[in-house]
């Protein structure tokens, strides 16, 4: 990367990977890209509409979203088409500010947003946008529990949140059907307790 840093966001297309935001030790906002099926450093892309660490990201085969984060504790969602350099654009807000969501998921047409830490507390909310077009989040359900800093993995009908903590770290995995709204249901568990999760999918499995 152009600069060592970590708390970002990430997405991708088919082709193309984004990571926005993040720290080293000040708070960015770039966004920088990669070529997925290439080597090499990453190049510019452009930039977050301000400033964020802890920030979420999630996509469609077009579009990335980046949501959340500090810099201060924030409620924004920007938005990019992944194929095409430039600024980020406002997409809307979520339900309330939050950073270190825990855990993103997405469908093509779909978005949602899992826990995350407030200014004074950790959340259980889930949050879900419409990716084709612009608006503010609305409420999908709940996590069983209110946690941070977990990670999602998604099939086009199936979201997975994994991992994170909040009086302690937890080692649960839940699932939601992203076409509708509702609360998590108990998926089963990972093999031992872990913050700080990142997940991926082939659209069979999630990691």
């Amino acid at each position: 990367m152009a600069t060592i840093r970590f708390e970002l966001g990430s997405c991708s297309d088919s082709t193309r990977a984004l990571f926005a935001g993040g720290r080293n030790p000040t708070v960015q906002s770039s966004i920088e890209k990669i070529t997925i099926s290439s080597t090499g450093s990453t190049a510019s892309f452009g930039s977050l509409s301000g400033t964020r660490r802890g920030i979420s990201g999630l996509a469609s085969p077009t579009r990335g979203c980046f949501g959340g984060g500090y810099g201060p504790f924030n409620d924004t969602i920007d938005y990019v088409t992944i194929q095409s350099d430039g600024t980020a654009q406002d997409f809307g807000n979520l339900t309330n500010p939050r950073g270190f969501v825990s855990g993103c998921v997405s469908s093509p047409t779909r978005g949602l947003f899992g826990g995350g830490y407030e200014p004074s507390t950790v959340v259980s909310t889930i949050d879900y946008i419409t990716l084709s077009t612009t608006g503010d989040a609305q409420e999908f359900g709940d996590l069983s529990i209110a946690s941070s800093t977990g990670g999602g993995a998604s099939s086009p009908i199936r979201g997975m949140f994994a991992g994170g903590t909040a009086t302690g770290d937890t080692e649960k995995i839940e699932f939601v059907t992203i076409a509708t709204t509702g609360n998590a249901q108990d998926f089963g568990d990972l093999t031992v307790a872990r913050t700080r999760v990142t997940g991926s999918s082939n659209a069979h499995g999630g990691l």
